[in-house]
């Protein structure tokens, strides 16, 4: 892979309306130094990878590489392997950037033990920029985190491998700026709920993250009783009260339900103590599956 000071990796799988504005305004950064850009396609079903092959083919400044469907987690290492460059961003194909978003991200780079900067969370997490030696020298994501099409809690063991080594990381939300377009995407009622679905099912991957970081686990997840991740924080998560709203939505700021009318406010109330069970149900499915309790 040529030289560059900074690679954005966008891991993209049926992401094909997004991804040439992705791409554009990554190499669009008002940032002095070289970027690069590595499409990492899984196996994509709606013609986005013939989008990032001619991407590639029209800018030296672009490559692409197909995972044939091995996985998100997969893919990413292999880039990681490839990567030539000081630092590196971890992205996905429907993020768009705002032009000096590289430039302000580096600037909080101040040290060498600051592993990652992320404008996303204090573990990581889509837009993250990593130096790039660090996530080398990690060996990249632990690829029993790995998922067809996605992965979970990856990014998070990757932090808490880093802040074992005693590096350290910067969350920036509100000066790197960013949109993410799939909060755009889902205004049906089948697609609400098949995102709501994908949504909980990775949570099975939440009793191997606390298997493998015990101690950092039952903070991570507020854990009661040596087990059981507190009740009030998945509700708050559902009902977007952890950001001060009151909405049926995700982290990622996907709204589902709107909580608007006093209606809908009893709605909410009851899908998110359903998700609660729910939620704690799948964990109780990643429990048995990796040995290590936690609903």
């Amino acid at each position: 892979m040529v030289k560059s000071d900074l690679l954005f990796v966008i891991a993209t799988k049926n992401q094909g309306n997004t991804i040439e504005r992705n791409v554009s305004l990554c190499l669009k950064q008002t940032f002095k130094g070289k970027i690069n850009v590595l499409l990492v396609d899984d196996k994509s079903t709606d013609g986005s990878d013939k989008i990032a092959i001619k991407l590639a083919k029209k800018n030296k400044n672009v490559e692409f590489v197909n995972t044939q469907g091995r996985g998100r987690v997969k893919g990413l290492n292999k880039a990681i392997k490839k990567a030539n460059s000081k630092y590196l961003c971890l992205s996905a194909g429907d993020i768009f950037y705002k032009k000096d978003f590289v430039k302000t991200i580096l600037s909080y780079f101040n040290n060498k033990s600051i592993a990652f900067v992320s404008p996303f969370s204090d573990t990581g997490g889509n837009a993250t920029v990593w130096q790039t030696k660090i996530i080398q020298d990690l060996n990249g994501f632990d690829e029993d985190f790995n998922e067809k099409g996605t992965g979970f809690r990856d990014d998070t063991d990757l932090a808490f491998r880093a802040f074992d080594k005693g590096y350290k990381s910067v969350f920036t939300y509100k000066t790197a700026k960013f949109e993410h377009e799939h909060k755009l995407n889902i205004p049906t009622l089948k697609n609400k709920l098949k995102y709501g679905w994908s949504r909980l099912k990775i949570h099975r991957f939440d009793p191997l993250l606390y298997k493998k970081h015990p101690t950092r686990g039952i903070d991570f997840f507020d854990i009661k009783l040596g087990f059981i991740r507190n009740p009030k924080k998945d509700f708050a998560v559902a009902t977007g009260l952890w950001k001060g709203n009151f909405d049926l939505s995700s982290p990622q700021g996907v709204v589902l339900v709107k909580g608007d009318t006093f209606v809908k406010k009893i709605l909410i109330v009851l899908m998110g103590l359903a998700y609660v069970i729910a939620i704690k149900s799948v964990r109780l499915y990643g429990s048995i599956k990796y040995k290590k309790l936690l609903i």
